[in-house]
């Protein structure tokens, strides 16, 4: 039995359903109580939806009797506002605001069902973004993510999102494309990178 259902249905005042376009789904890698009062989440979810072209759905990590149950029947990840598997996203992006949380994303990709190192993973798998306050040593989760964005969103998530959920662009097209946009500098480790 899980304790709190209300933490996976979804259901918001006000919440609008996300609209038409790629699906990015932000994650707070903590339960839903702490994660759906993130104002640094809450600000990437109103850029993106206000440029358009995104369909914007939120996730957070199962509580420990509602992952217990979802990795014994195999039950996936879904988001909040839809219902839908996060692993069906173009992108996903974690907003870390601790280090903390680090082994909280770990789960959360295992539990997405992709590989755990970057290296690894298909093309036709999510891009892992990596973003927040709590990245201030980003280096731990490196052979995990695909992409760090380091600094405010405001200063060009957009664009990075634009160019990662493109039609027929790969994240490894994105790698050359954004050496000539500003705040973009190369740094890889197989095919990760850092904006």
């Amino acid at each position: 039995m899980v304790e709190k259902p209300q933490r996976y249905i979804g259901m918001e005042y006000e919440d609008p359903p996300p609209g038409p376009g790629k699906k990015v789904t932000l994650v707070y890698p903590d339960v839903y109580e702490i994660g759906a009062s993130n104002f640094g989440l809450r600000i990437v979810n109103h850029l993106l939806v206000r440029a358009g072209g995104f369909s914007v759905r939120r996730a957070y990590h199962p509580a420990p009797d509602m992952y217990k149950l979802m990795v014994e029947r195999a039950v996936p990840w879904l988001d909040v506002n839809t219902g839908e598997p996060v692993a069906d996203s173009c992108v996903v992006g974690f907003g870390i605001s601790s280090e903390i949380l680090y082994t909280n994303v770990l789960s959360l990709i295992d539990l997405m069902g992709l590989e755990l190192r970057s290296e690894n993973r298909a093309e036709s798998d999510p891009v892992i973004l990596a973003g927040g306050g709590g990245l201030a040593n980003p280096v731990p989760l490196m052979p995990f993510a695909d992409i760090f964005f380091i600094g405010e969103a405001e200063a060009g998530l957009t664009d990075v999102m634009t160019v990662l959920c493109s039609p027929g662009e790969t994240f490894c097209g994105f790698q050359d494309e954004r050496s000539s946009r500003t705040g973009c500098d190369p740094w890889k480790q197989g095919s990760m990178g850092t904006v």
